[in-house]
């Protein structure tokens, strides 16, 4: 804990002082690159149109009463014999309120159509990708989860804010039930892996999405400094070939990843977001 806190006071001050150098060489990367740096320094500078400013207001309302939801969630379904208040899922797994800002925003570009989602939690994020795509057509956010009561509780928050045919809550195990939604052949725009934070798993979930990847797809890893093994998964993804550049968000990690490229990258970046 005490090592983390110090990698985190470390990548604070080197961003703090090499931000605008780094948003700079990030621009420099084509338009993932512009529209990435764009939504960071957006969402950075909390600069958000009236409308946004609304949305947001009305879907942290959410976040809210999840803290006041004292119904019981068991984890037995995956291996767990846990229990635990949905006030006490949100406040320990939903992600804090910049990052969903954030996730809005990348959502919102004009690179970004279909989005997976693997973990769903509570619905926290999801409903922060559904908004973003929310204007565009023909786009599809797919959400896998292995809890049913966690499924349930998603499921009926985003009925409240769209259409069903815009989003898909699956439940299941993770290894049963992305296979599955492979085989459809979506190509997705941007995914976000947020179930299992183990390097065997991170890795082996990366490498089953790749031929489900757009072209220079975005993937964000939750929780990279997590342990040392989600550590090592984060080191490895980067040197990976395919990988065009990385982001290290500290909590989150952002690679855009190229089917076509046959060689790894060398522009590493780091930037950091926190309320």
């Amino acid at each position: 804990m005490l090592f983390n806190k110090l990698l985190k006071i470390k990548h604070f001050f080197y961003c703090k002082i090499f931000t605008y150098k780094n948003l700079k060489r990030l621009n420099q990367h084509g338009v993932e690159g512009k529209c990435i740096a764009q939504a960071f320094l957006k969402t950075s500078k909390g600069e958000y149109t009236s409308d946004e400013k609304q949305l947001f207001e009305t879907l942290n309302q959410f976040r809210s009463e999840l803290y006041a939801d004292h119904r019981k969630i068991s984890f037995q379904e995956i291996g767990s014999s846990a229990e635990m208040t949905v006030a006490e899922v949100a406040r320990r797994a939903a992600s804090p309120e910049i990052w969903v800002r954030f996730f809005y925003k990348l959502s919102k570009t004009n690179i970004v159509n279909n989005i997976l989602e693997i973990g769903t939690n509570l619905g926290v994020s999801g409903q922060y990708f559904i908004k973003g795509l929310e204007d565009k057509k023909n786009t599809k956010f797919i959400t896998l989860e292995g809890v049913k009561g966690l499924c349930e509780i998603a499921l009926s928050r985003f009925d409240s804010l769209s259409s069903q045919d815009s989003f898909e809550v699956i439940h299941g195990l993770y290894d049963q039930t992305l296979p599955e939604v492979l085989k459809s052949k979506t190509r997705f725009d941007l995914v976000f892996i947020d179930g299992n934070h183990q390097y065997e798993a991170t890795l082996n979930y990366f490498e089953m999405l790749k031929d489900n990847l757009a072209d220079k797809a975005m993937v964000i890893f939750d929780d990279i400094y997590w342990s040392e093994g989600m550590r090592r998964a984060w080191r490895e993804i980067c040197e990976q070939k395919g990988i065009v550049f990385s982001i290290n968000l500290f909590k989150l990690g952002l690679v855009v990843f190229d089917t076509k490229k046959s060689d790894n990258s060398s522009h590493h970046h780091q930037l950091f977001l926190s309320a």
